[in-house]
């Protein structure tokens, strides 16, 4: 179990010394971009004020944020933005005597309150951020923020009816971009695909019937194997940013079999992938005694736990080859026969960034 100093104390020595920090929004040749998520701010401003509005920045999850935490959130964030063009840079200047600024979020506020469940989620702490959801739920129940806390709770407790409910809302509320780490477009699609994936994703994890190893490496030729760790209650991987990583898939049964992959963002989207480069696998299943490597997937992922989830059939699935597609509002949603669902056995593979990626000295 993670442990923490009492907070008063640490604050009181990060606090002690004098600091001078600086953060800035580009390096001095970069172009820096005028909008970004949150409108009416740059994409470096509206970063950091993201950072704080859910806690994102508290990079360790004990309830304070660092001036070097949200430096380094910044500087990955911005730096790996879809069309940036920049890569913010922090450190000290002169008189600087190694102190930090520190904001708290352990008081009792809701933006508090939220940005402490938030930051438990991506830490895997999931029973404090129940507990905290819970409060945040009993302050402002019908606001986006709860909304989407308890959308990310139902979805760990797998009660797939009150998520429907909830997208639903989020839906009609149009809540403006930014108010939650989730776009208007991500909620629409979302309510899109839970008619036709709900019993997918209601699908229990149980005894899986193939072994599957977790490779790492910058190449295909130096994958090595990952070895799974605890984040915070549950048990993953941590992926360094940037590296390769493939699935060593081996089928040790009779009978070919047919797998299937589901992911789930950090931040609370999920979509159907494809596992296979290979068409013969794709098409034929992975034959008994083979061993096939997956598509080779990149760690360029935020902060927080995606989980893959996988999914076993002793038959080929035409509901997981050809998804409905919704990229327009006028969808045909198709749905797999019940038969199938009840011989479809799933693997959930939870991974967040490298510990030495989020490393800041404290």
């Amino acid at each position: 179990m993670k442990t923490f100093r009492d907070a008063v104390r640490y604050e009181k020595d990060l606090n002690r010394r004098i600091s001078r920090k600086v953060i800035t929004s580009a390096r001095r040749e970069q172009p820096a971009l005028d909008g970004g998520s949150i409108p009416g701010h740059s994409l470096f401003t509206g970063t950091i004020v993201d950072g704080f509005n859910w806690g994102k920045a508290d990079l360790d999850g004990n309830g304070i944020i660092t001036s070097s935490e949200l430096g380094l959130f910044v500087q990955q964030k911005v730096g790996q933005a879809s069309e940036s063009k920049q890569t913010p840079d922090f450190g000290s200047f002169h008189l600087d005597d190694r102190g930090e600024m520190v904001i708290s979020l352990r008081n009792q506020s809701f933006d508090a309150l939220k940005a402490r469940a938030f930051s438990a989620l991506q830490n895997g702490n999931f029973t404090t951020f129940k507990e905290l959801v819970e409060q945040v739920i009993s302050i402002k129940p019908s606001s986006p923020e709860a909304l989407y806390l308890e959308y990310r709770l139902r979805l760990i407790e797998n009660n797939l009816n009150r998520v429907s409910e909830i997208i639903d809302e989020l839906v009609k509320l149009n809540p403006e971009e930014g108010t939650i780490p989730l776009s208007y477009n991500d909620v629409w699609k979302i309510q899109a695909q839970l008619s036709c994936w709900k019993p997918v994703l209601a699908i229990p994890e149980l005894e899986f019937p193939l072994e599957v190893t977790l490779l790492v490496g910058e190449t295909e030729e130096e994958l090595e194997e990952a070895k799974e760790q605890t984040i915070g209650e549950s048990n993953g991987y941590f992926i360094e940013y940037e590296k390769r990583f493939q699935f060593s898939i081996n089928n040790s049964t009779k009978e070919p079999v047919h797998i299937y992959m589901i992911e789930i963002h950090a931040n609370g989207w999920f979509e159907p992938s494809p596992l296979w480069d290979d068409e013969d696998v794709m098409w034929n299943g992975l034959l008994p005694g083979e061993t096939k490597l997956s598509y080779p997937f990149i760690q360029i992922g935020s902060v927080g736990i995606s989980e893959i989830r996988l999914f076993a059939s002793p038959k080929r699935l035409r509901f997981f080859l050809f998804p409905p597609s919704f990229g327009s509002r006028s969808v045909f949603v198709e749905h797999i026969e019940s038969d199938d669902l009840e011989k479809v056995s799933m693997k959930a593979i939870r991974y967040t960034m490298t510990k030495n990626s989020l490393s800041v000295n404290k």
